[in-house]
């Protein structure tokens, strides 16, 4: 049967994986990030129209290709250039030749939640070659990378028998299970089993935490327990066997984004309308050792990362001014803690922010959703006025170089 072949093919991907993890992450060195000097490489420069802002964006595990998310309700994939994914150096980067154009394109029927990238993706090995995307009232689609198509959909229900709308989501760290987060309800699909076979977890009932779960984050070292971010301001810890750790408050608005450190003693979160990025101790569930402000007054989605050594902290703000902290450092204080480095990214709003894996490259995505002004002429026929739109838009994928020999400064605050 049609199950039974995604099934047979889902293990073998997994077994596959399962076997050359120790190989990969001997391959995997995590680069050189130098952020007191940053030079941008290439960008998209008028590919988006004003219209068409964005959403974040992500690198892929392997570094190969960024995916990026659009309020066209479309995600595309940019591949990061050959001399670029083999570089070491700035100088040999001068001969880039733009623009920086999507390779591929995928639509989705509305607008698009959350996505996310398989944990174990190479292009060397197109059966990993994939990512996981929410949309509004949708099945969350996994998505093959090389051709658009959609592999297996996996459907949650609401109490009515509809289709409900995930609002966040994220593969466990081993790949082989999906966590979505819908009203009230967190639901784990295996991702060898499309359809809807799922495990419900009722955040309500269980924590009392209430609202859409918008953001999930699974503890890199205690994979059982995760976190779960919601609308309702509160976050809540969860084991997968679907019991209630303890429910977290203190963000000022809904939560829009949530990661752990590396090391899974920390949990960052972040949310809308929202100046502070709450660093919370999970060793003492509920004290939040560090806040790391930044400028938010928009109600989107100003998502954070984490380096992949572990060692920075990423997250833009609605002034164009990525903010760059060094965790190190972080652990050596308390209270508010000003970013170490910063630096002037765009003119509009930096919503999403993604350090490559395998070379010292940062990706940074631009744009917020702009009104046209109101004409104040009463012998114009028109209502609204585009003559300043465009002046005050930028909705552009930028590379910046982070690595050794940048020719730019960006503003060590702490030096």
């Amino acid at each position: 049967s049609t199950s039974e072949n995604n099934e047979l093919t889902s293990d073998s991907i997994r077994m596959d994986v399962t076997t050359d993890t120790n190989t990969a992450e001997e391959a995997l060195r995590s680069p050189c990030y130098n952020f007191q000097s940053t030079h941008e490489i290439l960008n998209s420069e008028s590919f988006f129209s004003p219209e068409q802002y964005l959403d974040s964006c992500k690198w892929s595990p392997d570094g190969s290709c960024l995916l990026t998310c659009c309020a066209d309700h479309r995600l595309r994939l940019f591949d990061l250039p050959a001399e670029v994914y083999s570089t070491k150096e700035m100088n040999t980067l001068d001969k880039l030749n733009g623009p920086f154009k999507p390779s591929l394109t995928v639509s989705e029927n509305g607008a698009v939640y959350d996505y996310e990238w398989f944990p174990f993706m190479s292009s060397w090995a197109p059966e990993t070659a994939c990512f996981i995307s929410a949309s509004s009232c949708a099945p969350v689609h996994l998505i093959d990378a090389f051709t658009g198509t959609v592999r297996a959909s996996y459907i949650g229900y609401n109490n009515v028998f509809e289709v409900a709308s995930c609002f966040g989501l994220t593969f466990t760290c081993d790949g082989g299970k999906i966590y979505c987060g819908y009203r009230n309800m967190i639901k784990i699909f295996d991702v060898a089993v499309p359809g809807t076979t799922c495990q419900t977890l009722n955040t309500k009932r269980l924590n009392e935490q209430t609202g859409y779960i918008s953001c999930i984050s699974q503890n890199p070292s205690m994979r059982t327990l995760f976190a779960a971010g919601s609308f309702s301001r509160t976050i809540g810890l969860y084991t997968e066997e679907g019991d209630a750790v303890c429910l977290l408050k203190g963000q000022r608005n809904g939560l829009t984004t949530l990661t752990h450190s590396t090391d899974g003693t920390k949990l960052f979160s972040g949310s809308r309308m929202d100046p502070e990025i709450l660093c919370w101790d999970l060793r003492n569930p509920g004290e939040v050792l560090h806040v790391l402000p930044r400028v938010m007054d928009t109600n989107q989605r100003i998502r954070i990362s984490v380096s992949v050594d572990g060692n920075h902290l990423l997250s833009g703000g609605t002034d164009g001014v990525v903010r760059i902290w060094n965790l190190d450092e972080v652990s050596r204080k308390s209270g508010i803690c000003e970013p170490t480095f910063k630096f002037k990214a765009h003119m509009d709003c930096v919503n999403g922010v993604s350090l490559n894996s395998r070379v010292p490259i940062l990706a940074t995505s631009s744009g917020k959703r702009h009104t046209p002004d109101l004409v104040s002429d009463d012998e114009s026929d028109q209502v609204f006025s585009f003559k300043n739109f465009a002046n005050k838009t930028e909705n552009r994928v930028a590379l910046w170089w982070v690595g050794p020999k940048s020719t730019t400064t960006s503003e060590p605050l702490n030096p």
